[in-house]
């Protein structure tokens, strides 16, 4: 709330609101990593197919090149409230 004040942005409930919400959808190249016991590259393999390692970095990727903006639509309040619902798998 300071910065916002220091900037001279003023934030109200009531503006929000009004506001349209738009989905964005980016695209980019990640990367993963993670911990994985194993015997051998073969078998490492097979565990990170399997799910069996330690993620690093909370799951999050490690890092992320070339992101772009793929599409940009204006979503409605109900729409917004059912994406919000959702949980990717």
């Amino acid at each position: 709330m300071e910065l916002r004040a220091s900037l001279g942005i003023q934030y109200t409930k009531e503006r929000s609101i009004t506001m349209k919400k738009y989905l964005v959808t980016t695209y980019a190249t990640a990367e993963w990593q993670c911990i994985v016991e194993a015997d051998s590259e073969e078998e490492a393999e097979e565990k990170v197919w399997d799910g069996d390692y330690e993620e690093l970095n909370f799951g999050n990727p490690t890092n992320v090149q070339d992101e772009q903006i793929e599409s940009i639509v204006e979503q409605t309040l109900e729409a917004v409230d059912k994406l919000k619902e959702r949980k990717i798998k």
